[in-house]
């Protein structure tokens, strides 16, 4: 029997996943399933900005972190070194252009 009903509160997903926890059952995956149902349910709700927000908080590791330090840095050189040479190209062209004006 799946539960379609739309939930308020997290705390009531939290509730009703622990009592289909408690359940014994015959398949892990109908399980599964339908835990997933439940989670999907709240993330279609109407949550405050409050709620919302807390729910999508997750907590980055130190890998995530450097990675994502690594590939800013990257992205930080590969922008200065074309800037760089964008800016030398204009400045060539414009020192040209003085010079044949």
């Amino acid at each position: 029997m799946q539960d379609s009903r739309r939930y308020q509160t997290a705390s009531e997903v939290l509730d009703s996943i622990r009592a289909q926890l408690r359940e014994k059952s015959s398949d892990d995956m109908t399980l599964l399933l339908k835990i997933f149902a439940g989670l999907k349910s709240l993330d279609t709700n109407r949550m405050s900005p409050r709620d919302a927000a807390r729910w999508l908080i997750q907590e980055q590791t130190k890998k995530e972190a450097r990675f994502e330090e690594f590939v800013t840095q990257m992205g930080f050189n590969k922008g200065f070194w074309q800037g760089f040479l964008f800016g030398f190209a204009i400045c060539a062209c414009l020192a040209l252009a003085m010079r044949y004006s």
